[in-house]
């Protein structure tokens, strides 16, 4: 339309319509803000902080999931390995006994 209302079946590059498929950086760099950061996985920000250090933080992170039924098999498995790296046979029993 003339009017410069948008034409349900707008061609891009047709003279009669005002579609455009293409995008300015401001208006990509909104639309990124818009959307927020990408998210994280569970298991990449137990990753991330076990990398970081934190490795209590990671384990904390793991525990809420593997412990109320909520965790993937890699996270089971990262748990697990913290606390053996950190000595605690009684977490990772809890586990053996949860994951079979």
């Amino acid at each position: 339309m003339l009017d410069g209302t948008m034409v349900p079946s707008c061609t891009p590059g047709d003279s009669l319509c005002t579609c455009d498929d293409t995008m300015s950086q401001e208006e990509s760099d909104a639309l990124a803000l818009r959307k927020g950061p990408p998210t994280q996985s569970p298991l990449d920000k137990a990753r991330a902080l076990y990398l970081g250090g934190d490795k209590g933080a990671a384990r904390n992170l793991l525990e809420g999931r593997v412990f109320g039924h909520m965790a993937n098999v890699e996270e089971v498995r990262f748990l697990k390995d913290i606390c053996k790296e950190q000595g605690d046979q009684a977490c990772g029993d809890k586990i053996k006994q949860m994951y079979p």
